[in-house]
């Protein structure tokens, strides 16, 4: 019997994240372990009167070619693939990881070869409308300190939320933020100021990431200077960097270290020339997500919090950085962190003071 949960969810991701209509062809991606949610998704945009596309495919698919593939077939941006998401008018991304630690293995060279040839596929795929959503496993369980049972139940609430009512909280924020022309973060170990004078401020309430709950923007590439600690883990493609800190000066990551995962960390920066530069700025909002899970699409939205993403811009915020990565670092500021905006104190302590 299939869990009420998922039908739930299906109807969020279909009907307001996507906001799919008669006639609209989607995309819908995931892997094997996503199948409950992926044909409840497939399901609700039948009903929808929706052109549905099921693409399944293979979490072991990646490392295998990671392992084997000659740099020519780790660098190859599938044309069918591109194509198919070109032909769309909404693309659903499903998650469902079974091994967190898969590519952990993988040399970082060989990482950023593949990252390089999805960006063609990502510079499509943003241009639709689009959302992506992670089906609670064991494995995200485990990660999180959690049992199956009780991360389930977390997950679920995450991506229940008053999505409408929260519309509203980001909609009178982004008003003010937009007004701003500069945002200053300070934490411990954190002081860092960044320029976001006419860039545009996405409000994310569940429609572009499910769970939703952030505001986010392209800080002007060149107007980025101070310091910042991340005192939560920093993952990408199952590999981590703990106790993380960034310099930058004019904008771009001029010293880097971390207390694990350093190596890692310099690779990943060494990526393309626009990796070292900060390609969004997000500030958390979801106040329902509590703690850390070590799943970034939760992290990242955890009230009280900001974001860093070092690597590509969305340029619907007006960035206009363009790199192959695209790395979430969440700082937490729920202590004795706060925002300024042009000088006046908006956030203290994780909580908005106007």
């Amino acid at each position: 019997m299939q869990d009420p949960r998922i039908e739930a969810l299906a109807r969020t991701l279909v009907h307001h994240s996507v906001a799919l209509k008669s006639g609209d062809r989607v995309l819908i991606v995931g892997p094997e372990e996503s199948r409950p949610l992926a044909l409840a998704v497939y399901r609700e945009s039948v009903h929808a009167g929706a052109l549905p596309v099921l693409w399944a495919t293979f979490e072991e698919s990646a490392r295998i070619l990671l392992d084997l593939g000659s740099e020519e077939q780790i660098g190859w941006s599938n044309p069918i693939l591109i194509e198919a998401v070109r032909q769309v008018d909404a693309y659903i991304s499903l998650r469902a990881p079974a091994n967190l630690r898969l590519l952990a293995g993988v040399d970082p060279a060989r990482s950023v070869v593949a990252q390089k040839a999805r960006r063609h596929f990502l510079d499509v795929a943003l241009q639709k409308r689009w959302v992506v959503c992670e089906l609670p496993t064991a494995a995200l369980a485990q990660e999180a300190g959690m049992s199956t049972e009780e991360f389930e139940t977390f997950s679920f609430a995450a991506v229940s939320a008053d999505w409408p009512a929260m519309r509203g909280e980001l909609d009178r924020l982004k008003a003010i933020l937009e007004r701003g022309s500069q945002v200053r973060i300070q934490a411990p170990g954190t002081d860092l100021t960044l320029g976001v004078s006419g860039r545009t401020w996405i409000a994310d309430s569940g429609a572009h990431n499910m769970p939703g709950g952030e505001i986010f923007t392209g800080p002007r590439e060149n107007e980025v200077r101070g310091h910042i600690t991340f005192g939560y883990p920093a993952v990408l493609n199952g590999r981590i960097a703990e106790g993380v800190r960034l310099t930058f000066v004019d904008g771009r990551v001029t010293d880097a270290s971390a207390e694990r995962g350093e190596e890692f960390l310099i690779a990943m920066l060494d990526t393309d020339p626009g990796a070292r530069i900060v390609g969004e700025l997000g500030i958390g909002m979801n106040y329902g997500i509590t703690r850390h899970t070590r799943s970034t699409l939760f992290d990242e939205k955890i009230g009280g919090t900001i974001h860093v993403a070092l690597g590509r811009s969305y340029p619907e915020t007006g960035g206009a950085n363009d790199s192959a990565l695209h790395w979430d670092m969440v700082c937490d500021l729920r202590q004795d962190g706060s925002i300024d905006l042009d000088g006046v104190r908006i956030q203290r302590a994780g909580q908005f003071t106007v």
